[in-house]
C-alpha cells in the first residue's frame, strides 16, 4: 500500500496539449505578453478546475498546428469544423457543436455594384459607412 502511495505523482497522466493558433482568432484565441487569453483559455482553464484533467496550452502557427495534430504531438484544437480536416491524414474525434458561426464577407465602399441586390452597407459606429457585405442566401 505504501509503494502505491509512493507511486502516485508518477502515475499522473500527462497534461492534454490544446492547439491554439497564431496569431489569433478573436474573442476565441489571442496572446498577450506571451500569455494565453480568450474564450478558449477560459473554457479550458474552468474544464481543467472541475475535472482536473490537466491541460497545456500550446500556440503554433496553422500549418505547424496542423503538422503535429496529424503526428500526435496535439491532442484538442478547439473551434474547428469538421469539414476543414476531412482532407488530413487524420481528421479527428469531434464533439457535439457548442456555438455556430455565420461568416460573411465584407467589401471596402466605392464602386461595387450589387449583384441581383446581394450586396447592402455595413453601419458602424456614428452612422459611418464602413463597407458593404454579402447578404447570405
Amino acid at each position: 500500500m505504501l509503494l502505491i502511495t509512493a507511486c502516485g505523482p508518477v502515475l499522473a497522466e500527462p497534461p492534454l496539449k490544446v492547439l491554439l493558433y497564431q496569431p489569433g482568432n478573436p474573442p476565441y484565441t489571442l496572446l498577450e505578453a506571451d500569455k494565453h487569453k480568450g474564450l478558449f483559455t477560459d473554457i479550458f482553464h474552468r474544464i481543467q478546475e472541475i475535472s482536473k484533467v490537466q491541460f497545456e496550452l500550446v500556440s503554433r502557427p496553422v500549418a505547424r498546428g496542423l503538422a503535429e495534430f496529424d503526428a500526435g504531438r496535439i491532442d484538442i484544437e478547439p473551434g474547428v469544423n469538421p469539414d476543414w480536416r476531412a482532407h488530413m491524414r487524420v481528421p479527428g474525434i469531434y464533439s457535439i457543436s457548442y456555438a455556430k458561426s455565420t461568416e460573411v464577407v465584407v467589401f471596402a465602399p466605392g464602386e461595387k455594384k450589387a449583384r441581383e441586390g446581394s450586396l447592402r452597407p455595413v453601419w458602424g459606429y456614428g452612422g459611418r459607412c464602413q463597407g458593404v457585405c454579402v447578404s447570405q442566401v
